[in-house]
């Protein structure tokens, strides 16, 4: 009889264990759908933001009022984005493609590459952890990396950063180290430099 009664608790008490975690489970799930659903309305907003501005940018400059309006506008949206993705960031990590899909995940690394250099460099290595598990684009990786480089006044490694001269009215690179620089892009999946200068007309340097 006591066998059977300890026989009966033990399997009352897995049972219990089974349904919290299914419910932690379901819980979980409801929790990755609600922010997949809210980093894809920030991604929507934020590439529909830029590609007004980038308009404006070749037919106006930087210097004309439509320009600036839009550029307060991005920085106003990108601060408000950014509250909410540090939240996010700080709670569950770096989420993966595997759990919230591409364009929310996607929405994580635009956050942060439009922040501040003291946020890129405190949350780039979960973006590079995530990445090398394959659960983040690699490509995103190496344009954080390139953006830091950049702010702090040294050379890309990937080259994925360029900017409008609004005198030329032409793109140029920032500063790339040339070492391996091809076997870099390579590995995160882009094409050679000078091909890919070529066929998006983004000048080598300033001549």
């Amino acid at each position: 009889m006591i066998l059977i009664l300890e026989r009966g608790i033990r399997l009352s008490i897995w049972l219990t264990f089974i349904l919290v975690v299914m419910s932690n489970s379901n819980l979980y799930s409801q929790n990755s759908d609600s922010l997949k659903t809210k980093l894809e309305g920030f991604f929507d907003q934020s590439i529909s933001q830029r590609n007004k501005i980038r308009q404006v940018l070749t037919s106006k400059g930087q210097k004309s009022i439509e320009f600036k309006k839009l550029n307060k506008e991005i920085s106003q949206s990108d601060s408000l984005i950014l509250i909410q993705v540090l939240k996010i960031l700080d709670k569950y990590g770096w989420l993966g493609i595997d759990k919230i899909g591409a364009t929310a995940n996607e929405e994580l690394f635009l956050a942060i590459q439009h922040s501040n250099l003291e946020i890129m460099e405190k949350y780039f290595p979960m973006l590079a952890g995530s990445a090398k598990q394959k659960k983040s684009s690699l490509l995103d990786m190496a344009k954080l990396m390139d953006r830091i480089l950049i702010m702090k006044g040294l050379p890309q490694v990937y080259g994925t950063q360029y900017y409008f001269d609004s005198l030329s009215h032409r793109f140029f690179f920032y500063p790339i180290d040339l070492s391996t620089i091809n076997k870099k892009r390579k590995s995160v999946g882009l094409q050679p430099l000078k091909k890919y200068s070529k066929l998006n007309g983004i000048n080598m340097k300033k001549k």
